[in-house]
């Protein structure tokens, strides 16, 4: 009987074939996230003037995502791609972007770059 039940195993095991692992999939759709209008260590002359922070991801943004900046860790605003600030303090700040879903979660960071600002002087 021993036999038997080790045939029986035998052609049980040749007919059930065993299952093909998976594929990795990436849970993150994109290689990058970076800021291309600043680099780190820049300086921003006039923090009182206007400036322009953009951002670029590969590939493009996918349907539902956005871009989110972020100023010394606090969300400033969200769009698809620029991002128009004013009203920076003196002094050192990092600039980081996140692309976030339709439900606010972060996907994806740049590095953060750090910046400068100055303000002209009352004295001058």
């Amino acid at each position: 009987t021993q036999s038997r039940s080790s045939a029986a195993s035998d052609v049980y095991k040749r007919q059930v074939k065993p299952k093909a692992p998976k594929p990795h999939v990436s849970q993150d759709p994109y290689k990058s996230v970076s800021i291309n209008s600043h680099s780190d260590n820049s300086v921003i002359a006039n923090g009182l003037v206007t400036f322009t922070v953009s951002a670029t991801t590969s590939p493009a943004l996918l349907p539902g995502h956005q871009l989110q900046l972020n100023i010394d860790g606090s969300s400033h605003s969200t769009t698809m791609g620029a991002f128009t600030v004013n009203g920076l303090s003196r002094g050192e700040h990092f600039l980081q972007v996140a692309v976030t879903d339709s439900n606010k979660k972060v996907l994806q960071q740049s590095a953060p770059v750090r910046v400068f600002v100055h303000r002209p002087s009352k004295s001058n």
